[in-house]
């Protein structure tokens, strides 16, 4: 491998230099029934599998496996990638303190770190780098996609904006992307936690 610095003890301006912001990607499967076929798929071949093995037949499983095989190539290019990229801790500060909780949101709901209406779209929108979204796109995505996928848009964008740039030392430490409503770092960081810790 190259090396990267003139010394042992590089200065802060080489790190600046080489110091690249955390990117993230989430995919977006654009036709929805393809996941439920895949599935039901999925499940049957289970079934016919132990029925193949306990009967005196000719497999079913393998044709039904083919089918499955066909069906996740079509999903597989029926997906979009939006790629999500960390803004920098002040700006990501400064997005938050542009969207507080209002006084009826922390009555009802508590302790906020933000409004939870205006601040998941403006952090999606402002995170996301491909495609570039304008915030008319936002809007059209948080009315017509599902709320999981606004969920998944949203978790990606939050931890692309968090998490710490490290490389995990065991298969444990890598984070998935959290499919549960998270509206605070403290939240973030028990739900990260939680996955971590493989519960």
């Amino acid at each position: 491998m190259a090396k990267k610095f003139a010394t042992d003890k590089p200065t802060f301006a080489e790190i600046r230099k080489l110091k690249k912001r955390n990117r993230r990607s989430v995919e977006i499967l654009l036709d929805p029934d393809l996941k439920v076929r895949i599935l039901d798929l999925r499940a049957r071949i289970k079934t016919e599998t132990r029925r193949d093995l306990r009967q005196n037949r000719a497999p079913v499983a393998p044709g039904l496996q083919k089918e499955l095989d066909l069906l996740e190539e079509s999903a597989s290019e029926s997906e979009v990638s939006f790629v999500f990229e960390a803004l920098g801790n002040k700006a990501y500060s400064d997005l938050i303190d542009e969207h507080p909780p209002t006084d009826e949101q922390i009555t009802e709901f508590g302790r906020l770190e933000w409004n939870p209406e205006t601040f998941p779209p403006a952090v999606i929108q402002a995170s996301c780098i491909e495609p570039e979204l304008t915030p008319d796109d936002v809007e059209h995505i948080m009315e017509e996609f599902s709320s999981g996928d606004v969920q998944a848009l949203f978790n990606t964008a939050l931890l692309v904006n968090v998490e710490r740039a490290s490389v995990p030392f065991t298969a444990t430490d890598t984070a998935r992307t959290p499919d549960s409503p998270l509206n605070s770092i403290s939240a973030l960081e028990e739900e990260l936690q939680s996955l971590t810790d493989g519960s």
